[in-house]
């Protein structure tokens, strides 16, 4: 009998223990940053993507347009930008090339990324909504950016891709490939 009870006080002690290493009652208590891929088209979003946005604290659009475009998923968020232009000169040795458009962007790419690390280790959600597919066309830097401590996930979207291959299945174009040809190719143009 009392091994039995030396056992049960010893379970007991091991799942408070648990508790008290988990904190906030099995959260962390630190947050995630997510880039989300939004599909080509507002119907394109995938469920994980959803999720995500609903979960999160703060997001963050290329712009006004894309607040406007995604407004369904952005109204009562707190919304922050990072323009498509911090792109432009990611990487690039500024003694070379147009040296202060370069160190500027530099700069509010570094500001961004703190300001995204702080609300992650204040506990908060970001998620970057991104047209398409993240990772063909997106921003990205922003996870070379972060220190290594923050957890990132990405959640990919419908591509242009995957799209076009469902537009040329309905439009026919898909079924009765020429007999000459032995694959397809997608092309974009501007």
């Amino acid at each position: 009998m009392r091994r039995s009870r030396v056992f049960f006080f010893l379970f007991i002690a091991l799942i408070c223990a648990g508790h008290i290493s988990e904190g906030n009652g099995g959260q962390s208590s630190h947050g995630k940053f997510y880039i989300v891929g939004m599909g080509t088209a507002a119907d394109l979003i995938t469920i994980r993507g959803v999720e995500v946005i609903k979960s999160a604290d703060i997001l963050l659009v290329g712009g006004v347009e894309d607040q406007a475009q995604w407004s369904e998923y952005t109204k009562n968020k707190e919304v922050w930008f990072c323009p498509n232009s911090l792109r432009a000169l990611y990487g690039v040795e500024t003694t070379t090339i147009k040296r202060a458009r370069a160190e500027n962007n530099m700069k509010a790419r570094q500001e961004l990324a703190d300001k995204i690390h702080a609300a992650v280790q204040s506990g908060k959600t970001v998620a970057f909504l991104q047209s398409g597919d993240p990772m063909i066309f997106g921003q990205t830097f922003l996870l070379e950016m972060l220190p290594s401590d923050v957890s990132t996930e990405i959640v990919p979207g419908i591509g242009s891709f995957q799209a076009a291959s469902a537009a040329a299945i309905r439009q026919g174009c898909a079924r009765k490939p020429h007999p000459a040809a032995r694959s397809r190719c997608i092309m974009r143009s501007n």
